[in-house]
């Protein structure tokens, strides 16, 4: 069964991975590597977004809830609402900076 809180666990990430996952999200850019393109859905540019939600047609429920955990930990899918969770940590980060 699809549940989908599944996708709002946190999923940990290498440094590497959190370091470009941070640099994409601050320039707006798809998570994918090579792509320049805006981000459009959870991390992605529209095409990639869209062979992504076609991957999940050949699959099980659980081989593609297994399968986006492992974009999450690569670092190249992001959890619902992350991104607005990175912008607002960057702008903590930048208003401390500031204030200092």
């Amino acid at each position: 069964m699809f549940v989908g809180t599944f996708f709002m666990k946190q999923v940990k990430r290498s440094r590497e991975a959190q370091k470009h996952v941070v640099a994409c999200v601050a320039a707006g850019t798809c998570l994918v590597p090579g792509c320049t393109d805006k981000i459009h859905t959870s991390g992605r540019c529209q095409a990639h977004y869209q062979s992504y939600q076609a991957y999940k047609r050949t699959m099980t429920d659980e081989e593609f809830l297994q399968f986006t955990l492992k974009l999450q930990g690569d670092g190249t899918l992001l959890r619902p609402q992350e991104i607005r969770e990175l912008k607002r940590n960057d702008s903590d980060a930048v208003a401390a900076r500031e204030i200092a």
